[in-house]
């Protein structure tokens, strides 16, 4: 089971792995998603909820295998929690045509569930959109609700497949860079745990949980954050009211960026130190299967580029220097020494030094697996009343990240995503031609774009890709995690 935007354009390879069991291993395919991408063409059952009720229809997929009644006694002997308060859950009600299709697809899962071997039948994938956190966080919930109720407590977290936005967003959590985790999935609450950082890092950590992006921001604007670092990120792209996020960083005394490119982010920074690019990298990526990836340098640093290991080791000892501490933390000579310290304070990586990820074995992740398997209750939100369109928007195959963040005009140079899709009904409801040009507005902004008429995106919604311009359309959406934008369409007149 698939839920995605649109798989073949987030996560093309692994999108071919689907394909693949498909076709040449006979898999059944259930795929989750408002939009058509080509992978419902290789669907046994689509279920195309409206945008931002993927989770609804997950819930009641839940509720329908929970009439499995063999089901259900297998996870009553295997002691899974939660089944009464998940089976007591309310489930908003879906159309006559999605009900019937939840109810094939759990007969298809149930199927496949008592296939032998028991548990291991059954992949579920989920590729975690940009925009959306706390939806994407109900989303997860409802696919584990799944993976446990298909494949059992043993096998449910070898079973769900969960791919961030960009690469290495799961080796990023493993380090701790989190607002309230240190290395290794510990709390910063744990004195224990922060002790032996200290020790090996020469410093005091602060007890208490750091400040995540929008709190991070919210200090700028109030005063109590002066200067930031900004490494490898460009947040006037990716993240959404960018308005917002542009005053609070113009306002910093001073500003920080290492980047491989000159983004829009960069060009606000009073210093900008060049990142190496990608592939100029030596060191490692963790996959969203749990394993732990060389990436090794194919290219030359150009001009005044160097690693960002190395500028921030620089960085930290100089630091270090000014405020009379200790800086011989900071001296590594290779990204070897930097992993090795990562395997004596990472439990995870214990077994990850670079001998034995050159030597080709399979990295065992024995400290991620679960303690136990408890069903989670769902809090799902009503559908968004408002005027307008639902706007939703996401990677497409076509643009690199690296042109578009500098909007190049290279980026898409076949004007392949220089387009709103509307529904052909909506199209006529406002009067819009293909081809045209439309205004797109709400209260935070708007955007003049190309209309395409297609039947890949539901009546009430309209898509932008989300690398059009620079991720121009980040500005119509609000600081609301959960919470869907909404925009009015007006055909521009014509000079």
């Amino acid at each position: 089971m698939v839920a995605a935007d649109d798989l073949e354009s987030s996560h093309n390879v692994a999108c071919l792995r689907v394909k693949d069991a498909v076709v040449r291993n006979g898999a059944r395919l259930i795929v989750v998603t408002p939009r058509w991408g080509e992978l419902c063409d290789f669907a046994q059952v689509w279920l195309r909820p409206n945008p931002g009720q993927e989770a609804h229809v997950l819930a009641a997929l839940a509720r329908a295998l929970l009439q499995d009644e063999k089901l259900v006694a297998s996870l009553k002997e295997s002691s899974v929690a939660g089944l009464e308060e998940l089976a007591k859950g309310s489930v908003p009600a879906l159309s006559d045509e999605l009900t019937d299709l939840v109810s094939e697809a759990a007969v298809t899962l149930a199927d496949a569930a008592k296939q032998p071997p028991a548990g291991k039948a059954i992949a579920i994938v989920y590729a975690v959109p940009h925009l959306g956190a706390q939806a994407a966080g109900t989303v997860t919930t409802a696919l584990a609700n799944l993976a446990i109720l298909c494949c059992g407590p043993q096998e449910a977290a070898r079973s769900l497949f969960v791919l961030p936005p960009e690469v290495n967003a799961w080796g990023l959590q493993d380090m701790g860079v989190a607002p309230g985790l240190l290395p290794g999935y510990r709390a910063v609450e744990d004195k224990g745990a922060r002790q032996e950082v200290e020790k090996a890092w020469s410093t005091s950590l602060p007890s208490a949980a750091g400040l995540g992006f929008r709190e991070a921001l919210a200090a700028v604007q109030e005063g109590r954050i002066r200067a930031m670092v900004v490494l490898g990120d460009n947040p006037l792209f990716t993240a959404p009211d960018k308005t917002w996020v542009k005053t609070c960083l113009s306002s910093l005394d001073f500003l920080l960026v290492i980047d491989s490119v000159l983004s829009d982010t960069a060009r606000l920074a009073q210093v900008v130190l060049p990142d190496v690019s990608v592939f100029g990298k030596d060191g490692t990526y963790t996959s969203a299967d749990r394993r732990i990836l060389r990436l090794r340098t194919a290219v030359a640093p150009v001009g005044e580029a160097r690693p960002a290991w190395r500028t921030l080791a620089e960085l930290g000892a100089a630091l270090a220097q000014r405020l009379g501490l200790d800086g011989n933390a900071w001296e590594y000579a290779s990204p070897a020494e930097v992993m090795e310290e990562i395997a004596g304070l990472v439990p995870l990586y214990g077994q990850a030094r670079y001998g034995e990820l050159e030597s080709g074995t399979q990295q065992d992740f024995a400290g991620l697996k679960p303690q136990a398997a408890v069903l989670q209750p769902l809090a799902l939100e009503p559908s968004a009343a408002g005027e307008g369109l639902v706007l939703t928007t996401s990677r497409t195959l076509y643009t690199s990240w690296e042109s578009t963040t500098i909007h190049s005009p290279e980026a898409d140079k076949l004007h392949r995503e220089e387009f709103v899709e509307l529904n052909a009904a909506d199209a006529a409801a406002l009067g819009v031609e293909d081809g045209q040009e439309a205004v797109l507005a709400n209260e935070r902004g708007e955007l003049t774009i190309r209309v395409k008429i297609s039947d890949s995106v539901l009546p009430g919604s309209a898509f932008v890709p989300l690398y059009y311009d620079g991720g121009a359309v980040t500005a119509l959406f609000g600081p609301e995690d959960g919470a869907l934008a909404r925009v009015r369409i007006a055909v521009r007149a014509r000079a």
